[in-house]
């Protein structure tokens, strides 16, 4: 019996869960102990944002994942860094197998530029696992009225895109618990002003890109914040665009 066969369970889990999961699967290849651990790793962590290949490495490959996986144990993390091949429906499929699988978190980061903007699947408005939530360079293009992030306590919004100052409101509005935000805007003359009341809030990042560039006349953009038990403030650009902060400690 070889010598990696002799570690236990859980080490081994430690090791593919620090891992991208393209090097999990091939571990297998190094001891036949290892060949149906990762199928029970809780993580799921794929790059390939940059890969100029005709069709998506990135869906063959996670595909694949899912399928051969145990999936009687959780998907505690998914991080996802896709290209513009990576096609929409597959992303939307991805989505609701995490939830489906008690995700507690999930960074996507889509790398698709000016590709079909994605629709996130309205089971994860109402995923009662999720944690963490990290979008970047997303396009959200429709926000559900009924929202409840039941356990989500920290969001990232890195050059998310929205449709309207109300989907802004309705996501920040479902999010009951949430204690920590970060919010990176770039030019989304959508969003005129984006409110931010969440009670139970206690650290706001807000890093507004678009403002180190010469404002253009009818195309302001500001802040609202209400949070009464805000902890930790951190605002790079132009405070004076700040339309208004009130009800903070």
């Amino acid at each position: 019996m070889d010598r990696m066969s002799l570690l236990p369970d859980d080490l081994i889990f430690k090791i593919l869960s620090l891992v991208p999961s393209k090097v999990s699967v091939s571990t297998s290849l190094l001891s036949k102990r290892w060949y149906s651990l990762w199928k029970r790793v809780p993580n799921l962590r794929y790059s390939d944002p940059y890969s100029d290949s005709g069709y998506s490495r990135a869906s063959g490959f996670i595909d694949k994942f899912l399928l051969l996986r145990d999936n009687t144990h959780a998907i505690e993390t998914m991080r996802l860094y896709v290209n513009r091949y990576c096609p929409r429906i597959d992303i939307e499929t991805w989505f609701r197998v995490a939830v489906s699988r008690g995700v507690r978190v999930l960074l996507f980061n889509d790398c698709r530029t000016w590709y079909q903007p994605i629709r996130l699947p309205r089971i994860l408005y109402t995923c009662e696992t999720l944690a963490t939530l990290t979008l970047v360079s997303a396009v959200i293009v429709d926000v559900p009225l009924n929202i409840c992030f039941m356990s989500l306590k920290s969001l990232s919004l890195i050059y998310v895109d929205f449709p309207s100052d109300e989907s802004v409101h309705r996501l920040l509005s479902g999010c009951r618990v949430l204690e920590d935000l970060k919010v990176i805007r770039d030019n989304n003359e959508n969003v005129k002003t984006f409110k931010i009341m969440i009670p139970s809030l206690q650290r706001l990042t807000v890093d507004d890109v678009f403002i180190y560039g010469n404002p253009v006349p009818g195309h302001d953009v500001g802040f609202v914040i209400k949070a009464p038990y805000l902890k930790s403030l951190a605002i790079t650009g132009q405070f004076g665009w700040f339309h208004s902060l009130v009800k903070m400690p």
